[in-house]
């Protein structure tokens, strides 16, 4: 079994890291995008165990399509389930009003 990061997936951990750098560069605090990047290596490592361990909760209107809420409770990962393994369709963040 193995997981993989759909191009969605890896292009919304994108996004993440480069609103923090922009937001670091704007204030002048390297500390955001070096928390950024801790953030996104918790998202990584997170995202690689749910291949052992799946919560099963369905996303409403998305059959098949399951979400997994990361430590912290600030992102969200959608993910299916398939006979390879886990694919993991997005990562978003938890605390804002997002339409799949």
């Amino acid at each position: 079994m193995s997981v993989t990061w759909r191009p969605a997936a890896i292009a919304d951990r994108m996004d993440m890291l480069d609103a923090a750098e922009s937001l670091a560069y704007q204030k002048r605090d390297p500390q955001i995008f070096i928390a950024a990047l801790a953030q996104d290596q918790h998202i990584e490592n997170e995202g690689s165990q749910l291949d052992g361990v799946a919560t099963w909760q369905n996303l409403p209107g998305l059959p098949g399509t399951h979400v997994y809420t990361g430590r912290g409770g600030q992102w969200v990962v959608l993910y299916r389930r398939t006979a390879q393994g886990v694919e993991i369709e997005r990562v978003r963040p938890s605390r804002t009003n997002w339409k799949p």
